[in-house]
């Protein structure tokens, strides 16, 4: 993998548990999530222009993966959003991220043919393990608050796996910075209906503007930063390396949400640590 798609990864990964800390601790966190994008989809306008003008043009394939990854995204952010009023995240992150890593592996694997190498693997198998670990081993009472936080943490890993499939695709016909523009208007305009039925949203604003904006350019970096690294490396890559998220989330929860991390959460951190690695140098 080479160094500059990995440090991309890795900084996204950081960038990205940034904004979910932020989300986790809002009072209506889709509202939350939904005001983070809207500057960004204002901006995207600008990105935009030329191509809605007929000033520049692209392919079919590009638009049609923008519109889908737009959707998939909406579905996304709302099952979050769900996710983190019934879970904690601890659970909620590694859990999705690890149920997303695996099926869009698999799918860059098997559809889009990519082959890794040994190491590759070898990094591939230890980073998807870990990201199961944990969940399996984190035992609890169960309870309909907890069966419904388990159901949108699965719901969310699987939209996960497909915008980033959809995605991989996306950026080799379009460049990044349209794409991610493209992505977030269209996640804007598709919430816009359940936005303004709530006027919890428009207060919130006012409320924690700091949180806003540092959400947002948490947001926007760790997206760009994210489809910048697969047009640089192979799917399967990146999405085994972005697990390093897990890591950064166990210190984040130790250390901001006052959590006990587990001997099992430990020794996930352990390996994905070594499967990073062995991407790095694979």
């Amino acid at each position: 993998m080479e160094p500059l798609a990995l440090f991309l990864v890795l900084s996204g990964s950081l960038l990205h548990v940034g904004w979910n800390l932020l989300t986790k601790a809002a009072e209506d966190k889709l509202a939350f999530l939904w005001l983070m994008m809207l500057p960004l989809a204002i901006v995207a306008v600008f990105f935009l222009y030329p191509y809605f003008i007929g000033e520049r043009q692209a392919p079919p394939v590009a638009w049609v993966c923008l519109i889908v990854s737009a959707v998939v995204h909406s579905f996304y952010f709302w099952s979050l959003a769900n996710a983190y009023r019934f879970a904690d995240l601890s659970l909620v992150y590694p859990y999705s991220r690890g149920i997303g890593a695996l099926v869009a592996t698999s799918m860059g694997i098997f559809f889009l043919h990519e082959l890794p190498s040994l190491l590759g693997w070898l990094g591939i198998a230890l980073t998807l393990t870990a990201n199961f670990f944990e969940p399996l081993f984190h035992r609890r009472q169960s309870s309909n608050r907890h069966r419904l936080g388990l159901f949108f943490t699965m719901a969310t890993g699987l939209a996960i796996a497909i915008y980033l499939c959809v995605d991989k695709v996306g950026v080799t016909y379009m460049p990044v910075s349209i794409y991610l523009s493209g992505k977030f208007f269209g996640i804007v305009l598709l919430l816009a209906p359940t936005m303004l039925q709530r006027r919890r949203s428009f207060t919130f604003w006012i409320a924690s503007p700091k949180q806003l904006v540092l959400g947002s350019l948490c947001l926007a970096s760790a997206s760009g930063a994210v489809l910048a690294a697969m047009a640089l490396a192979p799917l399967s890559y990146v999405v085994a390396a972005r697990a390093s998220g897990i890591m950064i989330s166990g210190f984040v929860g130790m250390l901001f949400l006052q959590e006990r991390l587990s001997a099992s959460r430990w020794t996930a951190i352990a390996m994905i640590t070594v499967g990073t690695v062995f991407l790095a140098i694979a």
